[in-house]
């Protein structure tokens, strides 16, 4: 199982795991099982652009019960359009889970499942396994697109996960353990969560859907269902103390799944404005332990190079510390606004920027030295994942 240390800065709990399961882990409950890899036609891109929201549900309404024959019927009806993903990395491999978009062989998962892959395969209802070509991947809200050549699995339909409420009944499918075509049910137990998404920039995910229906290694990447059978997020993670499912389990709302899997299918990756820096949060408490002369801001540990950030001459220190949140480098530039913005996390730093355009002018305010200074830079293009 992989773990993810930093936590959502408006959820504390002691640790954020991503839910996929290692090879080891799959080698110690099964045997081995020799499957036949088969290719065919695949669908051109140009003919795979999501669809407008199918959703049959009015906004407002609350979903009805569903008793177990309920249950029983939508598992049928959904099952054979979740998969189990499977990879090979340099380091072993894992599993988690993913569902079938579209009929051309689109297939949703998580970043975090695929991004170290060396290659990708899925595993269909009927144990048919076929190779998986990454289209692409945005570790910024740990979404990535597969294809498979197929002659035809049923898709999912996509809901709308800004209608989704809090108490109605949430359904998830997948491979949890690498137990294929497992069905958990609970409620949506809260909205609005954020959490990080670990592409290395310090952007949070937003809208982060919680639920108590059972999650566990290996659901990353699977549908997370109304009554309806829609899918209104993307498992992903779960709070736990000792690495269990403990009734926390958050999804990516599939509205921005659905965003991510459009400029993938139209340019192969997503495009974001970039500011260029890495920094600490700092709260008045942290600052007056370093002695910094503001209570609130971004310490610049990093300066990326060509980036806004080193075209307005924002330095980072060099100075590095331990403390008991890690290295820091102290001496560097506080981030203290951005276009007359107040900031003090970078997560706020990023979802700023990105509201941005690329090549537009940006004005930051930072504080050197104790004094205030006002620089600027043209924004940059975020680098795309390898």
């Amino acid at each position: 199982m992989v773990e993810k240390e930093p936590t959502p800065t408006r959820i504390s709990y002691p640790r954020l795991i991503p839910i996929i399961v290692s090879t080891a882990l799959l080698s110690s409950l099964f045997t081995a099982l020799i499957l036949t890899l088969i290719d065919s036609e695949i669908q051109p891109l140009a003919d795979l652009r999501l669809p407008s929201f199918p959703s049959s549900k009015a906004a407002g309404t609350q979903d009805p019960e569903m008793d177990p024959e309920d249950l029983a019927i939508l598992f049928d009806r959904i099952s054979p359009s979740v998969v189990r993903v499977s990879v090979i990395t340099a380091e072993g491999g894992g599993s988690g889970s993913g569902f079938v978009i579209r009929e051309g062989g689109l297939i949703l998962t998580n970043n975090h499942v695929v991004e170290n892959a060396v290659s990708v395969s899925v595993t269909l209802k009927d144990g048919t396994e076929l190779r998986a070509e990454v289209l692409g991947r945005d570790p910024s809200t740990d979404v990535a697109l597969l294809r498979i050549a197929t002659r035809s699995i049923p898709p999912v339909e996509l809901g709308d996960s800004d209608r989704v409420r809090i108490g109605e009944q949430a359904i998830v499918i997948g491979s949890p353990f690498g137990f294929d075509q497992s069905l958990t049910a609970g409620y949506i137990s809260a909205l609005g969560r954020t959490l990080r998404s670990g592409d290395g920039y310090g952007t949070e995910i937003d809208n982060v859907i919680q639920t108590d229906a059972a999650v566990n290694p290996g659901n990353s990447g699977g549908p997370l269902l109304n009554t309806e059978g829609e899918v209104i997020g993307i498992t992903t993670a779960i709070f736990s103390t000792g690495g269990g499912f403990q009734g926390i389990g958050l999804a990516v709302p599939i509205n921005t799944a659905r965003a991510v899997a459009d400029e993938i299918i139209d340019r192969g990756y997503v495009r974001r404005a970039f500011l260029g820096i890495a920094g600490l949060d700092l709260t008045p408490q942290l600052s007056r332990r370093l002695e910094l002369p503001v209570e609130k801001g971004i310490l610049v540990q990093l300066v990326h190079t060509g980036s806004a950030a080193a075209e307005a001459d924002v330095r980072a220190g060099d100075q590095e510390i331990e403390s008991p949140l890690g290295p820091i480098v102290l001496g560097g530039d506080v981030l203290v606004e951005i276009n007359g913005e107040s900031v003090s996390s970078m997560a706020e730093a990023n979802r700023f920027v990105q509201s941005l355009e690329i090549g537009e002018r940006i004005t930051l305010e930072i504080s050197r030295d104790g004094e205030r200074i006002i620089v600027t830079g043209t924004l940059g293009e975020q680098p795309r994942p390898d």
